[in-house]
């Protein structure tokens, strides 16, 4: 394997032989990921793109891939059997070289853009390469595919995942802010509970722990604010930005209103719901969307909802009507969407008796791209309980009052450590438990509103979000 190399890191897959593969949706930190993290062909090399530009090549045949083993398992038994992390219960595609062994490890669930949505019904077999792109990919390389059901067959006797042969990212949360934040608590809690016993003899004791306790909020300040600068430098080559029009007194947040989205980019198709996560599918290659599909209603033929299908009709994404295209504009937010997908368009009429959606993704989808619940979305969108799923997150601001309150009590002895604990612990209360309280309160008072238009009347009902 060569050298990792760092390279420009532009608009997603532009410039970009097909089929290239999608990670995973992800949302805000982890958006870098799915905008930038790629595998694709370059020749007779496969490549790595990794979120921060950097490559990792092999050669294809003499010297390098030779084959490809999938493992088709399902069920977290088989996936501790491998060694594999928890999304690895859909199976992977060990990459072989000559001898068999391992050069890189894909964990498929990992690596389907829509793969959230299809968790309780997960794909299998040929179904899910060719939805992934991998199948594609492996055919266009000349790599031949070796299906396997055992974690004990015998191609996989020389297969090894771990380390960086997995293709995977974590970048969601990085290792730093997880080290940081477990160094920062656990000294807090040593130099604390010292400096109470010898607060007379070491008082600089609680200054060490005021200031751990401070590491915090400052790691976690720092982690957001170089996601989102790198949220903005982002080139995404955007060439429509398609807006929901849902009609007026239906309800809708502005939440929902101002986040959600259809961006229709050079090689991409870009679904972003209201939570701010982002769902990249490809427009060219095998695995595309290649037609939209409008349902209509038996009867009247009212407009229930649409569907963007890959090859065979399997579903990638779906749209609520009356989220997207119910409003007074609606005709023309229509017209405009099918314009910029630049997709053949059918009119499917339901049979009797039958109602939108009937595939399972569309179901899932036609309620990830509708309007949450407000308490769910403040709960989805929390920093702590949503992103790095902290449910300790009380606990902070809770040691930062136990910090303040022992400062005082040590200022008239020490004025100048006491102080100086009284300030880390006031900053450390602040910088946890500010952040929460202004996504609480701007979450309330603004994007959990109806936006302008959009004060629900008796006859509209909200979907349940499930």
């Amino acid at each position: 394997m060569t050298d990792p190399q760092r390279v420009p890191v532009g608009n997603g897959t532009a410039g970009i032989a097909e089929p290239a593969l999608r990670p995973a949706a992800r949302r805000p930190p982890g958006l870098e990921v799915v905008r930038h993290a790629r595998i694709y062909r370059d020749g007779r090399e496969l490549v790595v793109r990794s979120p921060r530009g950097t490559e990792r090549r092999q050669a294809i045949g003499t010297g390098g891939i030779r084959r490809a083993v999938h493992a088709d398992l399902l069920g977290l038994d088989a996936a501790r059997q491998m060694g594999l992390p928890l999304t690895g219960r859909w199976g992977v595609v060990d990459l072989q070289d000559g001898d068999g062994r391992t050069v890189w490890r894909i964990p498929l669930a990992e690596w389907l853009p829509e793969s959230a949505l299809v968790e309780p019904h997960p794909l299998r077999g040929e179904k899910l390469l060719e939805r992934t792109g991998l199948a594609g990919l492996l055919k266009e390389s000349g790599i031949p595919v070796h299906r396997v059901h055992e974690p004990d067959d015998p191609l996989l006797a020389g297969s090894s995942g771990g380390g960086d042969k997995d293709i995977r990212f974590y970048d969601t949360v990085p290792v730093w802010h997880s080290v940081a934040r477990g160094t920062g608590m656990l000294l807090w809690a040593v130099a604390f509970l010292l400096g109470l016993m010898l607060r007379d003899s070491a008082p600089w004791l609680l200054a060490l722990a005021g200031l751990a306790l401070l590491a915090l909020p400052v790691a976690t300040a720092t982690l957001r604010l170089r996601a989102r600068g790198k949220e903005r430098r982002d080139d995404l080559g955007v060439r429509a930005r398609l807006s929901p029009c849902p009609p007026n007194g239906a309800g809708a947040t502005a939440r929902f209103c101002t986040t959600a989205m259809v961006r229709v980019q050079s090689a991409d198709i870009v679904l972003v719901d209201s939570l701010g996560g982002e769902r990249w599918l490809p427009r060219s290659g095998p695995h595309s969307v290649d037609r939209v599909v409008r349902f209509l209603a038996p009867g009247d033929g009212t407009p229930l909802g649409v569907e963007l299908q890959g090859s065979g009709g399997q579903v990638r994404a779906a749209l609520p009507w009356k989220w997207w295209f119910g409003g007074a504009e609606g005709g023309a937010r229509w017209t405009e969407f099918v314009a910029a997908v630049g997709r053949p368009v059918d009119d499917r009429p339901l049979g009797k008796g039958k109602q939108w959606p009937q595939d399972q993704l569309a179901r899932a989808d036609s309620v990830q791209m509708a309007p949450v619940e407000a308490k769910e979305a403040r709960r989805i969108t929390s920093f702590h309980g949503g992103v790095i799923g902290d449910s300790t997150g009380f606990l902070v601001p809770l040691f930062s009052l136990l910090t303040l309150g022992t400062g005082l009590s040590v200022t008239g002895a020490h004025p100048a450590i006491g102080w100086l604990v009284v300030a880390s612990g006031a900053l450390a209360f602040c910088g946890t438990a500010g952040p929460d309280i202004s996504h609480s309160l701007r979450s309330r008072l603004r994007l959990d509103r109806p936006a302008q238009g959009q004060a629900p009347d008796n006859s509209s009902e909200r979907e349940p979000r499930s």
